[in-house]
Parts: C-alpha cells; structure tokens; sequence
C-alpha cells in the first residue's frame, strides 16, 4: 500500500475514497501539496501551521508592501504602519502558537538595548540633546526579531517567500505599465494615491515621485504604492533571487526584471548582482538556462529603450558629489570617519540617537544616506553599535534554512538603504531569514544531562 506523507512528517494510510471520503477540513493543517515543489517538507512539530496561521502571513505582507507610504502622525514624525501591523500579526501568531521566542536571540537583543541605553544616559550626562523617538523605534523595530517559528517550521517562511515574490510580481507588472504609458505617450503620471489619502498620513522625507531627468515630465516607476522607485528596484531584484531558488517559471523572473528596470534604480541593479554572485558560489544547480535567456531578454529591451543613457549615465555617480550614489556609498563612511576623529570620545558612546541626521561630509552637502554600521557607531559607540550590528546579523544569517537569500538581504539591509530604522523594510528582511531559523541552545540556563548539539534542519533548495 502506498504510504503519503503527512503535514508531520510521518506516513499515514491514504484518505478513503468514494462519496463516503470525509471532508478536507478548512481550519486543520495544510497539506504537503500546497508547499512549493522545490522545497522540503516541514519537520515534525506539534503545532502545524492551518490554513488561517498562513492567511495572517499573506494579508501580513500584502499590508505592509501596500501601506509603504503610510504613517501614523506623531508630534515628532510619523510612524510607519508597518509596525502596528507586525505586531497585530506577531500577537496572533503567538496565540495561536506558530512563534516562539528565540531566548539566545533575545539574550543578545537584551545585551544590545541595555548597552544602547547605557550609551544614551552617558550623553544625556553631558546635557546632549537627542532623538527619544528614535531611539524608542530602535527598540520597537527589533523587538520581533527575537521571534522564530516554533520548532524550526519552515511552513510559514516557505509561505511567506510564495506571497512575498508574487506580491512583487504584481507590483513589477504595475511599474513596467506606469513607465511605459509614460515613455510611448499614452498617460501622464499622477501620483492616484495622494488623490484618495490625506497629506498627513504619508511619511516624509522620501523622495516618492522622482522625474528621470530634472525638469521632465516623465517619472520613475514606483508602482503607486512604494515608498521611492529604490524601494521598488531592491525589494524585485530580492524577488528574482528567491524565485531563483525556488525554481518560478521564466516569465515571472521577466516580469520582476523588467519591474526593476522601471524602477531605473542603481541599488536593485546592484543587489541583483550580489544575488546571483551568492547564487553562483552556494547553490549554481538552481540556476537555469530560461532564466539566463529570461534576463538577457531585459537587459537588451533595456540597453536599447529610452532609459538607457540615465542607467549608464549613473555609473560615475559614486564619485560625484550630491549624487544618489555619494550619498549612499561613500559619504555615510567618510561622514562617520571625520566626525569620529573630531570627537573621539564619540568612540565611547555616540552621539546619541537621531544625531547621524543631516550629517554631511563638508559644509553644503546634502545629508547623507547612513546605512546601518556607520548610525549606529556614530549614535551609540562602538560596543555598543557593535552589539546591535552583532543581534541584526545573528538574526538573519544563523540557522535560516535558505540558502542565497539571508546573504542578499544583508546587502541590502547594511550596504544599499538606510533601513535601521524603516519597519517596512526590516521586518520583511526578518519574515524572509530568521522567522524560520531552527532553534539553537541558550548562552546561559542548565543544559540537560546527555545534551547534544542540535542537527541543522535540512536547508531550503
């Protein structure tokens, strides 16, 4: 008799058939044939992921990949809407039992706030102002980081890596179609979402509607609902490299290809290329020839369409003063290396939180784009920025069941946007690594009387 595995791991006789067969029920646990066929089946676990747990996870990423522009408006800002929905999703996955918490993660997470707070009552010692919503968003923003899935169930990642790359499939659909209207004639950009939302609960300071050339009449894609083209750009290249290890039919990696051209956007250029450098050092069996041909289909339209000259045209931009590229790549290090050696004693304990903003190399610069490292060591020292950078990394690379993909998203994360503090950003890096890392054994605490160290769960693709 042939045996069927069931959504535990186990064998079990297969289901009757006939009139007589029950009911598949709705709210039990899902079926090994909605998983990926190019990804494992789960291990055993006591607490299997039904069909409403991955409902939470889909309206989880939907929400947050839709709401970008959204905030809810504080006195001192605006609060990305991204975190209320987290952690609306984060409780009732943990009701429901699908996470747990990580106690080596939240050691380290405990380690690294307590030595950002120390940081900041040392400066506040001296009477240096500084941000207390910033530092509060630090905390808000990786508190869920110390989440994983209970037991190592890689369901809700395998589900959430599903709903994340046909989200952008849709999105890069939607870009290709708002630049190409543009570039033949066919409609004028306008900005629909600004029509139906109030001014007050878009976030600021982003750089949402952005002409390919100053003066022009033409925009960059964003799909209407990201925060910047960038975001657009980086969040299709991360989708081509998870249906690169997931073995998606050739179109849809056209389509997200051709979602990051609209973009025309360096930084998903460039964590593309971090992708498929990973891809072809870890895992070049995933590798296909109709997605070779699929990409080389974008490139050519690309090299060959109107937006050509502003892509090659942005290749010197890392050297040119006040360009995107300066900002991003070069002033944010330069920045934090002079400001260091004019105050050493930032070395000890920053300069607190928020101060990285408005910083610039030279007097009339525009602020730099800080990414991850150099805010932290500026705001909160070097032990302590040190701490944190040591959590974020644990996070995302230490017992992920993907290959590839936690390596891209520390390219981006660290090396192509300033996302320390952009809830959008960091919690879909975190659904897509350490939401399901296996479990590891505590720095402190008894261990038991035979313990063993763990076996590593069998890893994605």
């Amino acid at each position: 008799m042939t045996l069927i595995a069931s959504d535990a791991g186990t064998p079990t006789d297969p289901a009757p058939a006939g009139p007589t067969a029950a009911p598949v029920a709705t709210t039990g646990p899902v079926p090994p044939r909605r998983l990926p066929r190019t990804l494992r089946t789960p291990p055993a676990t006591t607490t299997a992921w039904t069909r409403f747990d991955l409902r939470v996870i889909t309206v989880w990423i939907v929400s947050m990949l839709v709401t970008q522009r959204l905030g809810l408006p504080l006195t001192a800002g605006s609060v990305s809407l991204s975190l209320p929905i987290t952690y609306v999703a984060v409780v009732v996955l943990l009701v429901r039992r699908r996470l747990t918490v990580s106690r080596l993660r939240l050691e380290l997470f405990v380690l690294a706030a307590t030595a950002c707070l120390a940081a900041v009552a040392w400066v506040s010692l001296d009477g240096v102002s500084y941000s207390m919503t910033s530092l509060l968003l630090l905390i808000a923003v990786y508190v869920p980081w110390t989440l994983r899935s209970t037991d190592g169930d890689t369901t809700g990642l395998v589900h959430a890596a599903n709903v994340f790359l046909h989200s952008m499939l849709v999105l890069a659909a939607v870009g290709i179609v708002q630049l190409g209207s543009q570039l033949v004639g066919v409609w004028s950009y306008r900005d629909y979402l600004a029509d139906v939302v109030p001014e007050d609960l878009f976030i600021p300071i982003y750089n949402t509607n952005i002409p390919l050339l100053f003066g022009s009449s033409s925009f960059k894609a964003n799909a209407f609902v990201m925060i910047e083209p960038s975001f657009l750009s980086q969040f299709c290249a991360l989708a081509v490299v998870i249906g690169l290890m997931t073995h998606v039919r050739a179109w849809k990696i056209l389509v997200l290809c051709g979602g990051l051209a609209s973009a025309v956007s360096g930084t998903g250029i460039v964590l593309l290329l971090a992708g498929v450098l990973l891809l072809l050092l870890r895992a070049p069996q995933r590798i296909r020839i109709s997605h070779v041909v699929a990409a080389a289909v974008v490139v050519l339209i690309t090299l060959l369409g109107p937006t050509a000259p502003l892509l090659l045209g942005r290749t010197g931009e890392v050297s040119q003063t006040n360009s995107s590229g300066n900002t991003r790549f070069v002033t944010p290090y330069t920045s934090a290396v002079e400001r260091l050696e004019s105050e050493p004693g930032l070395y000890l304990a920053g300069g607190g939180p928020g101060m990285s903003d408005g910083v610039a190399a030279t007097p009339g610069q525009i602020g730099a784009n800080f990414t991850i490292v150099p805010k932290l060591v500026l705001e909160y020292g070097l032990l302590a920025g040190g701490l944190f950078t040591l959590f974020l990394l644990f996070c995302l690379l230490d017992g992920v069941p993907w290959r590839v993909v936690p390596g891209t998203v520390v390219v981006m994360l660290f090396f192509l946007s300033g996302a320390l503090l952009q809830p959008q950003t960091a919690f879909i890096a975190w659904i897509l690594t350490g939401l399901g890392a296996h479990a590891r054994p505590s720095w402190s605490g008894p261990r038991p009387a035979r313990w063993r160290p763990r076996r590593r769960a069998a890893p994605i693709g």
